[in-house]
């Protein structure tokens, strides 16, 4: 979606040898979502995993087109939104009666939220800023492909072949298309 929209919003020029690439990243991230199979999820999870999308590419296009501050306090402030806008839901949804975790539960939460999750986003977004939008687009597609694969290395979970095949795909879309040398066309 990002490169679909890049050339419109953001004025960059996309390298069209690239489009098959993209196509092959965004199939296979459906056959490794399990989504063929039918054990995706229910319409809820889909519709937030699609959500979920919709404000990646929001993201991506705020940091190109607000340019007089930088990626690093760019990422620092959407991090510091984001941490209370989730709380209601996860005190709502989840576990309202866990509102006070033991000591072990406390370091867990912050070694997750401090280096594992924000100091990954800040560089993840903080490098983003100077990579074209098709690049951004097929490597944010090894993301999910990375954490099935550990599910499946370390947590022993099963993945079907369509997954594989998908896998597969993403990780060969992603590695051509950083092979292949720019040529913008249009």
């Amino acid at each position: 979606m990002p490169m679909l929209i890049a050339p419109v919003v953001l004025h960059e020029k996309t390298d069209i040898r690239k489009l098959p690439l993209v196509a092959a990243a965004f199939t296979g991230i459906v056959l490794v979502s399990a989504v063929t199979n039918g054990s995706a999820g229910s319409l809820s999870e889909v519709l937030t995993g699609l959500g979920a999308a919709v404000w990646f590419v929001i993201i991506v296009i705020s940091n190109r087109k607000i340019s007089e501050i930088s990626l690093l306090d760019k990422s620092a402030f959407q991090l510091a939104v984001s941490a209370p806008t989730i709380l209601p839901v996860v005190l709502i949804k989840d576990r309202a009666a866990d509102l006070f975790p033991d000591l072990r539960s406390l370091l867990i939460i912050i070694l997750l939220g401090i280096p594992h999750t924000g100091v990954a986003y800040i560089l993840y977004f903080s490098g983003m800023g100077s990579l074209p939008v098709h690049t951004v687009a097929v490597l944010g597609y090894l993301e999910p492909v990375m954490s099935v694969l550990c599910s499946v290395f370390f947590l022993k979970e099963r993945m079907d072949a369509a997954g594989w095949t998908g896998a597969a795909m993403i990780i060969g879309a992603a590695t051509a298309s950083e092979l292949m040398p720019d040529r913008r066309d249009s």
